[in-house]
This record gives structure tokens, C-alpha cells and sequence, in this order.
């Protein structure tokens, strides 16, 4: 090869040209000056009419990706929702007419796409048709700056549109629905390597075999192989409020718990038992029968306050009287059994509630904790909820009643100087809920305003 011809080609390939005789000329656009102005106001974002004679016009990825980011719609929602981003060039008579001419197989609206699909190349401002079976293309127009800024901002106009239609909602749903199943994957893929690891550095079999055990939502399967461990298995799940499935063949816990995280939980040593950590023992139906009892045959238009509300046993005995119920309640899974029969509890821990956070109420009911006196505490926190003449009807323990502490001291003082009547609830009232510990109904009657001691101000005021 002589240095000219080799000089030609370094220069060709500099240039971009495949030629070894020198650059060849530039190709001609099909489409110039009115046609190519058509052809810029013929392309279209968002959805096409019903019966437009259309075709995808193909952008490069971040052209599309600009346009969502400056339209403020979601580039990533098209991605995950495996959908294109709507942009369509409606195929006019002078562009079926010049691609017709120019290429291989002419066309009309009804057959141009199984022949040709269209290819924007912004980087470089051109307009290409390329064929669908065999490789090769043709340049329809070469759009300027200005015209691209002009084809740019009246298709982010488009965009704007297309958001508040249901096809854009569509998307983002099922873009929604991929990102939970990815990042539920994700997190099974993630607990999964925890429980291997978890599993190979403990010594105890019934660890391991708990980590064999596969988690799906709520719910915790039994593997193939037999446990050995089985029963003490068993015993650490229920524990944790699982109960056994025969249909399942495994353990469900309740609505909302997540069964990975309470085996992860197990896998690490601890110890999960809810219903110790919330003290929560369900009132029992001698609970709610001696309770009735003691309020008035209706509570139509009064205010009634259930403080540590649980699963809403009490709460709905005093709407089924008519009252109007306000619930709290700390643990997260009793807040779901209370929305799901329709209350709206407050999830917080009464103790740290004031009368300006929630108001007065004409009835209080409740089932506090018991241990280590949290029962006297909730009761003396209650009064401060009670309107002048209210009720508050309260299951207490037993202990109050003969401890020697300081406390208890102090709050059989308080109940002396109320008026309070004091009921005894039969042993094992509380056994079906895991307990066996004594308790006692302890109703008391707010004083009339009347007979509440007044302040200075009050006094002068009168």
C-alpha cells in the first residue's frame, strides 16, 4: 500500500468515513426546510389517540431520561414497569412519501412499522428510518440547536400532560409492585445469609434447626427433614405468639409480624415473648361480665376512654352501649386488631398522655399491666382523665392490697378518702389469657364539680 492511500485512509477514519479514497460527502437528509419543519411538529409525548397513524419515534436513553426529570415525571417508574417512555411521530403523507422514494420497500401508514422503525440521535441532532430485517438506514432530517430546544420543550408540555393520566398511574402501581418484590427479595436473600451464618456459629441443635425453618411473610415452614428439636422449637414459637398450621405445615404469627425477623431474633438468643414485654393479658369474659355490671345501662352520648386497649375487648363492650370510644394502645399488633374492627387508637403509652393531648372523658375502662405496681400507677393516671361525675371502671391485681411499700401505702390512702367499690374477680379469671394472678374490679366516682376543691381565683370568682 503506497504512503498516499494509507495517508487517505488515517484521514478517512479521522473523519468518520469507512472509505479508503478520501471522506465521502455527507448524506443528504430525505427531508429538508417545510418538510422538516412537519416532520419537528409531528412528533408527539404521552399517550396516541385512538386511531393516529403513528409510530415510536426511538430516543437514546438519556434524552428520555430528561425529559421525564424535566416533565417531573418518574424515569425510574418506566424502568421497573419494563414500559417505554411514550414518545410516538405521526407518519404524514411527506414522510411515508420520502421513505417510499428513497428506501428499499415502499410503505403506507398501515405497513410502515413492520418495515422501518424511526431513531432520534440527539447528540447529534438526526432523524434516521432504519429497517426492521436487515441492517442499514437513512437519514430523514437533521434538526438544529434551536429546533431541538423547540422539539425538547414542547414535548415536556406533552409529558406534564401525560402525568395525570390513568396510563401514567398504571405505571407507577406496577412500578410500586416490582420495587416491594424486588426489596422483598432482597430482604429474604438478606435474612437467608443471616440465618446460615447465625446457624454455623451456634452449638445449639435447636438454633440450627430453627434456622432450616423458611420464612414466608407471617409465616414460618417446617423443612422436609425431620427436627429432633421439635418440641422446644415449638415451645420458643409460641412463645413468640406463633400457633401451629396443619394446612401451613409450619407456624403463623399474627397479622403484621414479620416471621424473619422473630426467627432472626431466636437465632441471635433472645428471647421473644410480646406478650411479657406488653404485659398484655386479654381481658377475660368474667372480666368484661362484672364490668357491665357496674356502668350505667347506657352509654349513649358519652365520652368512654379505654387507656390500654389491647385487642379491644373492653372497647367494644362499651360501644355496644352506645358510648363513644377513644382507645390507646402501645403495642403495635393490638393497634392493627383495633383498626381492623374499625377504631382508631392512639399508639402511644397512656403514661405519658395528658388530658390536653386526648381531653375528658364520662367513663374510663380498663385492664392495666400488672407487674411491679404499673396497675396503681395507670389507675392514679386515669383520674386525671375523668370529667366531674365520671366513672372509672378498673382491673387491678391483688397486691395493692397487702403490700408494705411505700406505694401501695399510698394508694390504699387514696382509695379510703374515694368513692370507690372494690369487687373481687374469681380465681383463674385470667388463665385462658396465661396468667394466673388474683385481681380485683376497683370502680370509682368522680366528684361533682361542685365538690372539687376550688383555687383562690376560683374562690374570689364565686
Amino acid at each position: 500500500m503506497s504512503e498516499t492511500a494509507t495517508l487517505a485512509k488515517t484521514d478517512s477514519v479521522k473523519s468518520g468515513s469507512m472509505s479508503y479514497f478520501g471522506e465521502l460527502p455527507a448524506p443528504v437528509p430525505l427531508l429538508t426546510g417545510a418538510d422538516a419543519t412537519e416532520l419537528l411538529a409531528s412528533v408527539y409525548g404521552g399517550n396516541v389517540p385512538q386511531g393516529a397513524r403513528r409510530t415510536g419515534f426511538n430516543a437514546e436513553a438519556p434524552y428520555a431520561e430528561a425529559l421525564c426529570a424535566a416533565a417531573g415525571l418518574d424515569w425510574s417508574a418506566f424502568l421497573r414497569a419494563s414500559a417505554r417512555v411514550p414518545l410516538s411521530l405521526e407518519l404524514t403523507p411527506a414522510f411515508l412519501a420520502a421513505v417510499s422514494s428513497s428506501a428499499i420497500y415502499p410503505v403506507d401508514a398501515d405497513t410502515f412499522s413492520s418495515k422501518y422503525y424511526v431513531q432520534f440521535i440527539p447528540s447529534v441532532g438526526r432523524v434516521y428510518v432504519k429497517y426492521q430485517s436487515i441492517i442499514g438506514s437513512r437519514l430523514v432530517a437533521t434538526l438544529d440547536e434551536a429546533q431541538q430546544t423547540t422539539l425538547f420543550n414542547r414535548l415536556v408540555e406533552d409529558f406534564k400532560a401525560f402525568a395525570e393520566t390513568p396510563d401514567y398511574l398504571a405505571i407507577q402501581q406496577k412500578s410500586h409492585q416490582v420495587a416491594q418484590a424486588v426489596a422483598a427479595r432482597e430482604a429474604q436473600a438478606s435474612a437467608e445469609k443471616a440465618r446460615v451464618t447465625l446457624a454455623s456459629a451456634t452449638t445449639d441443635t435447636a438454633l440450627q434447626q430453627l434456622a432450616l425453618m423458611a420464612p414466608e411473610g407471617r409465616n414460618l415452614l417446617l423443612p422436609k427433614k425431620q427436627l429432633s428439636k421439635y418440641a422446644e422449637i415449638k415451645r420458643k414459637l409460641e412463645v413468640a405468639g406463633a400457633v401451629y398450621s396443619t394446612k401451613l405445615q409450619g407456624f403463623t404469627f399474627p397479622e403484621g409480624v414479620d416471621a424473619a425477623e422473630v426467627q432472626n431474633e431466636l437465632l441471635s438468643g433472645n428471647i421473644v415473648n410480646p406478650q411479657k414485654k406488653y404485659q398484655f393479658f386479654a381481658s377475660t369474659e368474667p372480666v368484661v361480665r362484672l364490668m357491665r355490671a357496674q356502668l350505667p345501662e347506657s352509654l349513649a352520648g358519652l365520652d368512654v376512654l379505654e387507656p390500654e386497649a389491647g385487642d379491644g375487648v373492653l372497647a367494644d363492650m362499651a360501644k355496644s352501649l352506645g358510648g363513644n370510644v377513644t382507645t390507646v394502645e402501645i403495642w403495635d399488633q393490638n393497634v392493627r386488631k383495633l383498626q381492623a374492627k374499625g377504631y382508631e387508637p392512639l399508639e402511644r403509652d397512656f403514661l405519658t398522655l395528658t388530658p390536653s393531648d386526648i381531653g375528658l372523658f364520662d367513663v374510663i375502662v380498663a385492664n392495666p399491666p400488672f407487674t411491679g405496681g404499673q396497675d396503681m400507677a395507670h389507675f392514679m393516671h386515669m383520674t386525671q382523665f375523668l370529667r366531674p361525675e365520671g366513672q372509672l371502671c378498673c382491673v387491678l391485681s391483688q397486691s395493692w392490697q397487702t403490700a408494705d411499700t411505700r406505694k401501695a401505702r399510698e394508694f390504699r390512702d387514696y382509695l379510703e378518702t374515694a368513692d370507690v367499690d372494690i369487687s373481687s374477680l374469681p380465681a383463674g379469671t385470667f388463665k385462658e389469657s396465661g396468667t394466673s394472678v388474683g385481681a380485683v374490679m376497683v370502680t370509682l366516682r368522680a366528684p361533682a364539680l361542685s365538690a372539687l376543691p376550688r383555687t383562690a381565683d376560683q374562690a374570689v370568682a364565686a
